[in-house]
């Protein structure tokens, strides 16, 4: 009888199948037999870069309509340990990525968190019936299934799909309400799908008659344990999709709550203050990017809110407005599309609270190239107490700081708030950097020498502790600031030594030699 493949022992089958030619070939072989399977698919998830062993580690699926894609293979392989996973969808083919999709987390006997990642794919904004009642059910199930599977944090962004399913139409009197109560009860509107006292969603008849809308399941409101929700998406605050998002939070313990999602100003009025009655036990709010308009939106008391990340409107408004006893932290979002950074927002805000005798612990959410002053408005001696930027305990900003920042230029910048204590590197989106060997350990190395407050040092939720001056390698440091830009005092600073905008303000580079 000849030899056959299933013939040679393991570790001649595995380096054979470990050519680098072989990709879609390994998931072939993977469905012929269980010995097959268990020696090509390893392989097969490493040539992808695919992390599912660890089950803290985040596991990034890409859905980018490959005949032959990672989750192929995860599909015909046992469980997978990994319980936290980030899948970007930006196939065409949007419905069937779904389904495959949800077979896979039906497979899973627990998560602990999902991220999806919608592209640009504005295909299914609106549409008739069928596809109205094909995505309430595909959708439906995949997020059904998420949550029935115990997990505690939910992330969704990046979507429209069938947003515009649904019209807003405001009452603007009783008794039009009373006309289109009477009008609707002889069938000549559509269903209503959300309404409030004096709104409504419903259908346009020009895209059909039906009104289908997601609902949570028996199953997942009995497993719901949902302690985090981040809400980056417009799909989840409109029909279809609303009221399954008002039951998750209902039936859940969600302790911490994100937006960063836009929406018109009266439907923002409508919906926030139902989502917000709903989750009215959170202790930490994040709020970003959202340009709401706070002066028609009505939100209740959030007693046990310990922790607010906002705009400076939307924290104005929370500290004046709203019953906040357990206010501890507050951060000071920058808005990205906000080119300048306003230190007047920032004093507006210390005002406010020194007035209110609130004293919480006061943070800054910045990017990197924009600390800019507003004009008139300069950067004074930080030794002087009553400058805002010594009230700052905690600093955020985006990852651009450690990844493409020259180390002298990034401590000479943190300079500007010398009394933070923690530095969070951190964004509602998850990436994967590109980081040069040995740069995060030069930056604690220079921050130990340039800053001494500062202690702890996150980067996309992992923990750094800045060493001691006296357990800093001298070498590494002078080293690398050999290698960078000269420092000298007759140096301006330019926008060529950090590749940023060159209205960018002078921080006087001998500071960082100071430090040392």
């Amino acid at each position: 009888m000849p030899a056959s493949l299933l013939d040679l022992p393991n570790e001649v089958l595995i380096q054979i199948l470990g050519f680098d030619n072989l990709n879609n070939e390994l998931y072939s072989l993977a469905l012929l037999s269980k010995r097959l399977n268990q020696s090509s698919l390893p392989i097969f998830f490493a040539n992808h870069g695919l992390t599912y062993t660890d089950p803290n580690a985040l596991c990034r699926i890409p859905l980018d309509g490959s005949l032959v894609d990672v989750l192929s293979g995860l599909l015909i392989y046992p469980p997978v340990p990994a319980r936290r996973f980030f899948v970007d969808i930006t196939a065409r083919n949007l419905f069937r990525q779904l389904e495959r999709l949800q077979r896979f987390f039906s497979r899973q006997p627990s998560i602990s968190e999902v991220v999806l990642f919608f592209g640009p794919l504005e295909k299914y904004t609106s549409g008739k019936d069928n596809l109205l009642l094909k995505w309430v059910a595909i959708f439906g199930d995949l997020i059904n299934t998420i949550v029935s599977k115990s997990c505690g944090s939910i992330r969704i962004a990046g979507s429209h799909h069938m947003t515009s399913a649904y019209t807003f139409f405001p009452h603007r009197s009783g008794l039009r309400r009373v006309v289109q109560a009477v009008s609707r009860g002889f069938g000549n509107r559509p269903p209503l799908t959300m309404c409030g006292r004096d709104w409504e969603f419903r259908r346009d008849r020009k895209q059909g008659s039906q009104a289908p809308v997601i609902q949570l399941s028996p199953q997942a409101s009995r497993a719901a344990s949902v302690t985090a929700f981040y809400i980056c998406s417009p799909i989840l605050l409109l029909p279809p999709c609303s009221p399954w998002t008002l039951s998750v939070i209902q039936a859940s313990s969600i302790t911490s709550l994100t937006f960063s999602v836009e929406l018109p100003a009266d439907v923002a009025a409508a919906v926030l203050p139902l989502v917000f009655a709903a989750a009215i036990n959170i202790t930490r709010l994040t709020v970003i990017e959202c340009m709401w308009d706070m002066g028609k939106i009505s939100l209740p008391n959030l007693p046990n809110l310990y922790s607010l990340r906002a705009d400076p409107g939307f924290i104005i408004h929370v500290i004046q407005t709203m019953n906040t006893p357990q206010l501890r932290s507050i951060c000071m979002h920058h808005s990205a599309k906000q080119r300048n950074f306003h230190i007047l927002e920032l004093s507006h805000i210390l005002t406010i609270l020194d007035t209110l005798r609130l004293t919480p612990a006061v943070s800054l959410d910045v990017a990197f190239a924009a600390l800019r002053v507003a004009p008139g408005v300069q950067l004074i001696n930080p030794t002087e107490g009553n400058h805002p930027l010594m009230q700052v305990v905690e600093l955020v900003i985006d990852p651009a700081l450690i990844y493409n920042i020259n180390i002298p230029i990034a401590c000479a910048w943190l300079q500007n708030f010398p009394r933070i204590t923690r530095l969070v590197m951190d964004q509602l989106a998850y990436y994967k950097p590109h980081v040069k060997a040995g740069h995060l350990e030069l930056l604690l190395d220079a921050i130990a020498h340039t800053h001494p407050c500062l202690r702890v040092v996150e980067i996309l939720d992992q923990h750094h502790e800045v060493p001691r001056v006296n357990e800093v390698s001298k070498g590494r440091y002078v080293f690398e600031q050999s290698r960078a830009t000269r420092w000298e005092s007759n140096v301006p600073f330019t926008a060529k030594h950090a590749g940023i905008p060159r209205s960018f303000p002078r921080v006087m580079p001998e500071s960082v030699n100071r430090g040392m």
